[in-house]
């Protein structure tokens, strides 16, 4: 599921490390050095790629000017090549390098078969974050939390579901308590503190998911991998151990977080040394899978900064879409109600019961499809030249990934592709010939990737989001403050819900 770059922005608050004190000057130097070689390393990688068509100018300065347009207007960008050539891959000039774009069914599938050796998932977020020297080369070179987080954390969902729901009740009483005044929030602001805490609940439990500083590192840590990757992707390999001891900031929130987990683990160890039961959650599972070095504090706070890194922006930029959907249609606000207050008489609230809430799932499932995170999906870097079915040569060490946008408002797979229906996917909506769970992978549907690297934590993801969004309805009364949907704005290949919108809120009148 991960965009890097659409983890990387918004539901942040200001952070101003962005420097050390005494290096005030090394922007400057870094970027006047990146400037130059960058447009070294776009001109060799351009002629390499002669061959697949460029959206806007495919010469080494006149590309910046593609590559400046695409950081404002990346939607559009993309879209005037799916309609430019016809479907055909197509390459667009970012300031760091090309990435080539693919669109349709045929090369979404082709992505799902090309074998890892050839179209690498993992190098190309290892590429694009550079997560040597961001999160740790051994997150890459020993992905053990992987299966962690597909089956053992899957298969716990039921038994960790009542410590979710006390933990959201607990968070919105918190940070949004009802009241019978109306109240404006900005849900951007508000729900990323409320996500956090719900996450945190379940990857380090108690007392440490509720220590406001240690809540604070792991809003801030994906942001401190942003400011470093950004500059490092600017500046060739050669350079990037430099500008690594120059920057620094993504390591030095690391180990402001391990102060906090250190105490934690060294109680986990302990536990388990004296034959007790161990907690039930993401930190304890990662413990016990972990070998040698990986068993020491600073490599569990990578691993638990990571799994921050890629479920709290994400979740709460889906959840505040969401949001905004309903404030913006709120005829669907009584059927949803409806339908969730009815499962909860019948089954209480358990993670069944959000399973048979077909028309929040809808609801969810149809935000992804119109506000997913961003313009592209499920990128791949070449390891080697790969030739794709239709010809197409990919050179070793390019970027391509998978066009959403259109993807998702293909008239011949949506009806009405433009429109908003949130109940677009149950047995009675205008595409139910696609019944299927928000959580289900398809060719057209691209919101959590596709096959096997389809996003391992998506049904935590959904879980946690449908639990926000039934507890908000069955909770609170909200309303817009003005007349019109809070705007979706883009930054890069990123997707941004709009910052700075308020929502009313209030105790519901029943």
């Amino acid at each position: 599921m991960i965009n890097p770059n659409s983890v990387m922005l918004g539901s942040l608050r200001e952070d101003k490390i962005w420097m050390p004190a005494d290096a005030t000057w090394s922007p400057y130097i870094v970027g006047a050095i990146a400037i130059f070689l960058c447009w070294l390393y776009l001109n060799s990688e351009g002629r390499r790629l002669r061959h697949i068509p460029t959206v806007g100018y495919s010469s080494p300065i006149l590309s910046f000017i593609t590559a400046f347009k695409f950081l404002l207007y990346a939607e559009d960008v993309v879209n005037e090549g799916v309609d430019r050539f016809n479907g055909a891959p197509f390459k667009i000039p970012m300031l760091d390098r090309w990435i080539v774009i693919f669109y349709g069914e045929k090369y979404a599938n082709e992505f799902k078969k090309a074998p890892d050796d050839a179209l690498s998932i993992t190098m190309a977020i290892n590429e694009t974050l550079q997560v040597p020297y961001t999160m740790g080369s051994e997150v890459v070179t020993n992905p053990y939390h992987l299966p962690l987080i597909r089956v053992q954390l899957t298969r716990n969902l039921d038994n960790i579901f009542p410590e979710l729901h006390e933990e959201v009740v607990d968070s919105f009483n918190d940070i949004l308590p009802p009241t019978h005044q109306w109240k404006a929030f900005q849900p951007m602001n508000t729900f990323v503190d409320v996500v956090c805490r719900i996450t945190n609940r379940t990857f380090v439990g108690l007392p440490l998911s509720h220590n406001a500083d240690f809540l604070q590192i792991c809003k801030l840590y994906t942001l401190d991998v942003f400011k470093d990757s950004v500059i490092m992707n600017m500046v060739p390999s050669f350079v990037r151990p430099l500008s690594y001891l120059v920057l620094k900031n993504s390591y030095r929130r690391i180990l402001m977080c391990m102060k906090h987990l250190e105490p934690v683990i060294s109680d986990y160890e302990e536990m388990n040394a004296n034959g007790g039961e161990m907690p039930n959650n993401m930190l304890a599972w990662l413990l016990e899978a972990a070998k040698e070095e990986e068993r020491s504090p600073l490599h569990l706070t990578k691993r638990i900064l990571l799994l921050n890194f890629t479920a709290i922006h994400t979740t709460t930029h889906t959840f505040v879409q969401a949001v905004y959907n309903l404030v913006s249609n709120p005829a669907y606000i009584p059927e949803l109600r409806e339908e969730i207050e009815g499962v909860v008489e019948c089954s209480g609230w358990s993670r069944a019961a959000l399973e048979s809430m077909k028309k929040l799932d809808s609801f969810l499932k149809e935000t992804q499809r119109l506000a997913p995170l961003g313009v592209w999906q499920s990128s791949r870097m070449a390891i080697k030249d790969y030739t794709c079915n239709d010809g197409t040569v990919i050179p070793k060490g390019t970027i391509v990934s998978l066009a959403i946008d259109p993807t998702h408002r293909n008239s011949d797979k949506y009806a009405n592709p433009e429109k908003f229906e949130g109940f677009r996917f149950t047995n009675k909506g205008s595409d139910s010939n696609k019944v299927s769970s928000v959580v289900t992978l398809s060719d057209d549907y691209l919101a959590f990737g596709v096959g096997k690297h389809g996003c391992p934590g998506r049904f935590f993801a959904a879980n946690e989001i449908k639990l926000l969004l039934a507890h908000v309805l069955v909770t609170y009364d909200f309303k817009l403050t003005g007349t019109r949907r809070p705007k979706t704005t883009t930054f890069g290949s990123a997707r941004i819900p709009d910052m700075k919108a308020d929502i009313l809120f209030r105790k519901r009148c029943m």
